[in-house]
């Protein structure tokens, strides 16, 4: 995949991603977030954070865009394709337990 091809591709992903964890965070979780402040870090300190937490979210598009792009073959099953990503994504979003 060209390299423009792999950043318009990172930003549009990233874009959904950012709209979908707004609706999810703050129109359905809003209100419930609420009770928790106490425990939560203050809002200065969250927006010192907040670069941070977006090269995050774009660094994690582009490895969604990039699997993605070298999975994808016409010549094979779309079910198989599927599975392939979602395994590939899978091992992406693991975490070791130490």
């Amino acid at each position: 995949m060209r390299l423009a091809k792999l950043v318009v591709r990172t930003i549009v992903v990233a874009i959904v991603m950012f709209a979908l964890s707004f609706i999810g965070h703050q129109l359905l979780l809003g209100h419930d977030y609420v009770s928790i402040v106490p425990i939560m870090r203050n809002t200065p300190d969250m927006q010192a954070h907040m670069p941070l937490a977006l090269l995050s979210s774009l660094c994690f598009a582009a490895a969604f865009v990039w699997i993605y792009s070298q999975g994808r073959s016409s010549d094979k099953s779309w079910f198989g394709q599927g599975l392939r990503f979602g395994g590939r994504c899978g091992r992406l979003r693991q975490r070791p337990c130490t």
